[in-house]
Formats: C-alpha cells, sequence, structure tokens
C-alpha cells in the first residue's frame, strides 16, 4: 500500500505470526538511488531483524454515517424508544425563580454560561467583560477624535483651501 519500503512490503507478507527474519533490501526496495540524506546514503542496501508480533486487518474507511455509527438505532421503533429514554432522562424544567434563571444563563449576552459540564469559557470571552471593555475604547477613541479637532462637524476651515498655506 506505500506506507513502508518495499522491501518491508514483500517480506512481511510473506511470514507467519512469532516468525523472525533478516531482510535485506535492495536500494529499488527501499529508498532508491536518492536514498535520504544525512540517515541513509544513495543507493544503499539496507538490512533488517524484524518478528512478527501480531496481524491485524486494515480498518475500512466509513462511507456511510451507519457504518461509522454502528450502535445508534436505525427501525423506527428503536428511534421512537431512544428518544423516549432520552426524555425520560431529561431533568424536568424548573418552575418560578429557579426556571427564570435557568432562561436567562441560556442567553448569551448575561455571560452566566456553562457548558453541560459546568465548564467556563476563557475569561475573555466572557460578555460581562468585553462588551463593557469595548464600549470603554469606542468611548475613548471617540473622545480622543474630537479632543484632537478630527471632528469639524461641518464648519468651514479659517483658512481659504487646503494648498492655500502652500502656494505664494
Amino acid at each position: 500500500e506505500g506506507k513502508v519500503i518495499g522491501g518491508w512490503e514483500v517480506g512481511l507478507s510473506s511470514m507467519r505470526v512469532g516468525e523472525k527474519a533478516t531482510l535485506v533490501c535492495a536500494p529499488q526496495y527501499a529508498y532508491g538511488a536518492k536514498g535520504m540524506p544525512p540517515v541513509i546514503p544513495p543507493s544503499s542496501t539496507l538490512e533488517f531483524e524484524v518478528e512478527l508480533l501480531g496481524v491485524s486487518e486494515a480498518q475500512a474507511d466509513a462511507s456511510t454515517f451507519a457504518e461509522d455509527n454502528p450502535f445508534s438505532p436505525r427501525t423506527p421503533g428503536d428511534i421512537a424508544q431512544a428518544y423516549e429514554k432520552r426524555l425520560a432522562d431529561k431533568a424536568p424544567k424548573r418552575e418560578g425563580l429557579e426556571g427564570l434563571l435557568d432562561w436567562a444563563k441560556s442567553i448569551y449576552i448575561f455571560g452566566f454560561f456553562t457548558d453541560e459540564k459546568g465548564e467556563l469559557p476563557p475569561w475573555y470571552l466572557n460578555p460581562l467583560i468585553t462588551f463593557p471593555s469595548i464600549f470603554v475604547i469606542v468611548g475613548i477613541g471617540f473622545w480622543l477624535v474630537v479632543a484632537l479637532g478630527g471632528l469639524h462637524r461641518g464648519e468651514v476651515a479659517p483658512y481659504g483651501d487646503d494648498i492655500s498655506a502652500f502656494v505664494n
């Protein structure tokens, strides 16, 4: 399959489990005329002592969802049963203030969010930190523009045109 050098493919395919062998790989069955400098010089004959400990079948790539998930329910009855089980395992919705807090925690902007495992996101993703920080940065930028005269409010400049100061 091209995952190892040709000498290994030929040599190992003829061995039995538990067998030991010395594989002598001519350059055409190893790394060829180029070699793999600096480790393997060009046109090198390689010698390996190997022992075949076991053989396992290569896993075929799954081509469908069904092949990739063999334990998921397939028939309509199995799917309905799995759905009913998930509904039964789900915690009941809380009422009153606790229900309101659960609802508020599900909304991103409030920043109470955690995942199902109870893990919090990094601090810089917490909206209670990032949103006010963005407003402060934009506010400081706006103040600097106004304070440094970058906002003219439609007023005419005190001198004629922009190039009149440079032309005699």
